[in-house]
């Protein structure tokens, strides 16, 4: 549930016409302020869950007061007419985008550690499919000598990636923007002084800081999960960071024996990828279902993704063996467009598909395998972005060298 706030009560028709357009089934609760000042009034806002205020540019006293509250699940924002009720409707749903992503992405960089908290000291601008997440040791290295490098990169920083381009933290205003393509060269874009005063990282610190914050985006997902909890319900694992973390909050809601996950060998996936899963459910106790497909005796993938269907495929058949109506996944905004416009919740084909985390970045998707203690696919440790099928006609670049490096 997001509860989108404007406020005055003549802005709601307007913003009725932003959910209608662009929010159908998104379980949007629209609320207004009703007060242009909260300095002798209590907040109305409930914190535990997703709350995007969006506001006019006459509201600078309503957002100097908000504005400290930026959090995970806490944005505001103002458009640039004067009221709410006199923007574009396009316009307020490209702010709520933006705030989305803020809310997302947004660190702050304190001496030797990063703290999530709604806003940024270090970046400024936030575009809906932008993602952010860590920089692993081995990544770093992997780089500095892919790309022939001669200064050090501060392991753990902050990378931020938006479509092939991503660009890494260096300390004081510097990131270094790299470009990894679908094909071609791997590229610098950005220049980098081989003296310039880099950052030193306390991964630890930054795990601990940031914990207060993961526990209260862990619990908006148990409380989104909660009405489901007596249902059976099938979560596809691909090895990856995502699917982890929903199994492990997941494992936390429903009883043992309602819960099933499942991973579909293709026959084309990293074996990194299955043992990652083997060692995922034996960590959690959970029953897991493995399906050989062999699809590498059928022929290669290729830009038709025959072979993604048949996965799909063989995740419902599970799913009707298993006699569940209900499938978790680990889908994130930050991946693509397509999965950020999706809603939280949609029924397809008779199942209901639940992402629990659509809302969470590639950083927080870190920090709760690290508080956790969950076991962590490798393949990321090195630099992949993703994880999948060794042969896919998708990879890019970056991670056709790194098949090469492991």
């Amino acid at each position: 549930m997001i509860f989108l706030w404007v406020r005055a009560k003549r802005d709601l028709p307007k913003i009725k016409l932003v959910v209608n357009r662009y929010l159908k089934n998104w379980n949007v609760v629209l609320k207004t302020l009703k007060t242009r000042s909260f300095l002798k009034k209590e907040f109305p806002f409930d914190f535990s869950k997703y709350n995007i205020v969006i506001l006019g540019s006459e509201d600078n006293l309503l957002y100097n007061e908000l504005k400290d509250f930026k959090n995970p699940l806490f944005g505001v924002n103002f458009v640039n007419s004067k009221q709410v009720r006199r923007e574009k409707v396009s316009n307020l749903f490209k702010v709520f985008e933006y705030i989305r992503s803020e809310m997302r992405n947004s660190f702050v960089f304190e001496n030797d550690y990063f703290l999530a908290k709604g806003e940024s000291n270090i970046y400024k601008f936030f575009p809906p499919d932008l993602d952010a997440y860590f920089l692993y040791p081995q990544h770093a290295e992997n780089l500095k000598n892919v790309l022939n490098l001669n200064f050090e990169f501060p392991y753990y920083s902050l990378i931020y990636r938006e479509g092939l381009v991503e660009k890494i933290y260096m300390g004081k205003g510097n990131f270094l923007e790299i470009l990894k393509p679908d094909e071609g060269e791997i590229k610098v874009l950005s220049k980098i002084s081989s003296a310039f005063d880099s950052i030193s990282v306390n991964w630890d610190k930054t795990v601990e800081r940031n914990s207060k914050i993961i526990e209260n985006l862990e619990k908006e997902v148990i409380d989104f999960l909660y009405p489901y909890k007596d249902e059976k319900v099938v979560i596809p694992l691909s090895g990856g960071k995502d699917s982890e973390v929903v199994l492990s909050i997941s494992a936390k809601v429903f009883k043992k024996e309602n819960l099933r996950a499942v991973y579909i060998d293709t026959g084309f996936d990293f074996k990194e990828n299955r043992e990652s899963v083997l060692e995922l459910c034996e960590h959690l106790k959970v029953k897991l279902d493995i399906v050989e497909l062999r699809l590498d005796l059928i022929g290669e993938p290729d830009r038709s993704r025959w072979c993604t269907k048949k996965k799909t495929e063989a995740i419902y058949k599970k799913l009707f063996e298993y006699g569940s109506k209900i499938l978790i996944a680990g889908d994130r905004d930050g991946e693509s467009f397509k999965r950020r416009r999706r809603p939280r919740k949609k029924l397809m084909h008779g199942i209901l598909h639940l992402y629990p985390i659509k809302f969470w970045s590639m950083a927080f998707v870190q920090l709760y395998i690290e508080l956790n203690n969950l076991p962590i696919n490798p393949l990321y440790l090195i630099g992949f972005w993703r994880t999948g099928c060794k042969n896919c006609p998708f990879l890019t670049q970056w991670e056709r060298i790194l098949k090469e490096i492991k």
